[in-house]
């Protein structure tokens, strides 16, 4: 099932508005089975495009969605004996898999391919301990690919975090002769990590209950001293309820990290390469929690995707250069159940960043395609809507297959073939999306109507 969505941002410069128009096409994936426990995106057939992994309660099968560029094809990954499998995990969305079993206390991992390995075989598997229950799983690793720096971490049921090193070569492997294992006496719900290139690096973990944003810490050239050090540094003690956090490499703009603040309804801004000097902007989000980063819109600033509850905002032109303040928030999803599982990739490589999601007790997927390479950044492929605004009827100057007109909020509120007007008359004044198909291509623009 496919339909469209848009998310309109709009940006006031001096007192000429600029608008800009995020477009998706939603594809929902049904497993006609029982509810969705986790998923993750990983490229572990190496064919350049990342790909979507499901596991599904009382389940012994690892769903993968295979994405060819322009579609994906349901079909199952890998499979065990018993319906255990928790939580999946790839590697920074690379080549690796890890996945834990529900109520178990094993890391298990495999690797992709190479030129050596068929994809999916079995590595390792590293037991925490007998009374070890694992909750979730995360990995931090730097953007060189150093031998032995990139990690693991398992967070268990009593809020201890376990360390655990991989080692990069022709296969990886899971050095279990240094785990760390390190109580940290506070629920963790987002951590994230970062590589600096003095060779320490550090493990985030927002301290919600005491209002900090604390680290673990690893000096990654004191291969005789412990694999962590046992007690967290506090980075920053002025918050209120950090939930969540989430490190970005941007390139020229400078690396920088990102944390939710619940309880002043804020955004936290760090530059991490000048030591953590930050920004904090005010967010109208009631109950945010998970964020991904990438490039949604059409600029070259960081975009966030913030889960709150049965919604999805698109916080985008943060950390943007020459223009510290900018912040836009925009609605671009809301389910009628809590939304889980949100992840955003270039699933087609176009240079912008598509979004998943799950529902809270649902067997369904939706894929969000971004279609803004084709909306927006292609000149050639925009429409040219007359009048402009405007109060009556359109005229797109050429003969269309179809015509689509959305709200700014993406209810589609007009829909027909092709005629020689398009009427517009019944509809309030306000800013809509036209999108229109001809000759395979779709092209869309931003419409003002203005009786």
């Amino acid at each position: 099932m496919k339909n469209l969505i848009s998310a309109m941002l709009f940006l006031l410069i001096g007192n000429c508005p600029l608008f800009s128009q995020v477009l998706f096409d939603v594809e929902s994936f049904n497993f006609n089975q029982d509810t969705i426990i986790s998923m993750s995106v990983g490229d572990p057939d190496q064919d350049g495009k990342d790909d979507i992994f499901v596991t599904i309660h009382n389940s012994n099968l690892v769903q993968k969605l295979r994405n060819n560029g322009s579609q994906f094809t349901k079909t199952p990954y890998f499979s065990k004996e018993k319906p255990d499998i928790f939580t999946i995990l790839s590697l920074n969305g690379e080549d690796d898999i890890v996945y834990t079993e529900k109520g178990k206390s094993t890391v298990h991992m495999m690797y992709g391919k190479d030129s050596y390995y068929t994809e999916k075989a079995y590595i390792t598997g590293v037991d925490l301990g007998s009374s070890v229950q694992i909750k979730s799983i995360g990995d931090v690793q730097p953007a060189t690919n150093i031998f032995s720096n990139r990690f693991l971490y398992a967070i268990d049921q009593n809020s201890n975090i376990h360390i655990l090193p991989v080692y990069n070569g022709s296969f990886n492997s899971v050095g279990s002769e240094l785990k760390a294992s390190i109580p940290l006496g506070i629920p963790v719900q987002q951590a994230c990590g970062y590589y600096f290139e003095n060779r320490i690096s550090r493990l985030y973990i927002p301290d919600t209950e005491n209002g900090k944003l604390k680290a673990l810490v690893r000096k990654w050239d004191n291969f005789q001293g412990p694999f962590f050090e046992p007690n967290m540094e506090t980075i920053d003690e002025n918050l209120n309820k950090p939930v969540g956090c989430l490190t970005y490499t941007s390139g020229q703009n400078g690396d920088v990290m990102f944390v939710i603040d619940k309880g002043s309804k804020s955004l936290v801004e760090y530059y991490l390469e000048e030591g953590y000097r930050k920004e904090t902007f005010s967010i109208n989000i009631d109950n945010p929690s998970l964020m991904s980063a990438g490039l949604i819109d059409n600029n070259e600033s960081v975009d966030l995707i913030i889960l709150d509850g049965n919604k999805l905002w698109l916080l985008s032109d943060l950390h943007q250069k020459g223009n510290p303040g900018a912040l836009l928030q925009t609605l671009i999803v809301e389910e009628s159940n809590n939304i889980k599982n949100v992840r955003v990739s270039d699933f087609n490589g176009d240079g912008y960043s598509d979004i998943i999601y799950n529902l809270q007790g649902s067997n369904q997927i939706r894929v969000m395609k971004n279609d803004i390479k084709s909306s927006v950044s292609e000149p050639t492929k925009q429409l040219s809507i007359h009048p402009n605004p405007a109060q009556d009827k359109l005229d797109l100057g050429f003969q269309f297959e179809e015509i689509w007109i959305y709200t700014s909020s993406g209810v589609e509120v007009l829909r027909q073939g092709y005629s020689d007007e398009v009427n517009i008359g019944h509809l309030p004044k306000g800013v809509y999306v036209v999108k229109t198909k001809i000759a395979n291509r779709i092209l869309s623009e931003t419409l003002i109507i203005n009786q």
